[in-house]
């Protein structure tokens, strides 16, 4: 529990709740540095736990596999919104303070340091959203780590179909009165956003790419196309 977390919107939650699991032990060298302490991050929508089955778990935390659990030990945290850490639909839904990478990655550096008492990490691995986290880590805390794993991730701004996508998905519940009128979006709007989820992979958006290489030609692309569809 991080009590008080202040956001990079200047928004402060009072008790801030970050959920996470650990596999093996930590080791520390003559000078009370962790040596062998590795972070690994999930995606959007996912959670730690995703990490724990056969197929990943089962081939890297194993005993003479990449990450052996014996040998290091193994942080496996929820992100801010996702898992069994803090997020929206606790209660607070659209009133939720704004929050980003930035944020996501201070409140793993609290749990890291503060919590766990981890003062050096010798990687930090991340999947998709996590490999995200992994670049911010590196540019935020250059030194707090030995190497960066980013995986299905690049340095660079969301766009092109992946920004398309969510902003349909934001529109469509940010349009619906229900969502308006309490800031709960309807059963009916929570199902379309869901469905338009196979429209983002339409021929017109695939091909987007070089259209719309930044978030906000996205967001105008994004745009053209709902209103094509429905005129």
């Amino acid at each position: 529990m991080v009590r008080d977390f202040q956001f990079k919107s200047g928004e402060v939650l009072p008790e801030l709740k970050l959920h996470y699991q650990t596999l093996g032990a930590p080791n520390r060298n003559a000078k009370g540095q962790v040596t062998n302490a590795i972070i690994v991050l999930h995606g959007t929508s996912g959670s730690s736990g995703q990490f724990l089955n056969y197929s990943f778990a089962g081939v890297l935390f194993g005993p003479g596999q990449p990450l052996d659990a014996s040998r290091y030990f193994i942080v496996l945290p929820d992100g801010i919104g996702h898992g069994q850490s803090s997020k929206p639909s606790d209660g607070l839904h659209a009133r939720f303070p704004h929050y980003d990478y930035d944020d996501m990655v201070r409140a793993h550096y609290l749990l890291l340091t503060q919590h766990l008492r981890i003062n050096h990490l010798r990687l930090v691995m991340g999947t998709s959203m996590g490999g995200m986290h992994s670049w911010v880590w590196g540019e935020t805390y250059p030194d707090f780590m030995d190497a960066l794993m980013p995986l299905a991730s690049l340095p660079v701004q969301i766009a092109g179909r992946n920004r398309m996508m969510r902003r349909m998905i934001i529109d469509s519940i940010r349009t619906d009165p229900e969502w308006k009128r309490r800031w709960i979006a309807s059963t009916v709007m929570h199902e379309l956003a869901h469905q338009m989820a196979p429209i983002a992979t339409n021929d017109a958006l695939v091909r987007c790419g070089g259209s719309a290489p930044t978030g906000k030609c996205s967001a105008k692309e994004a745009e053209r196309i709902g209103y094509d569809a429905v005129h």
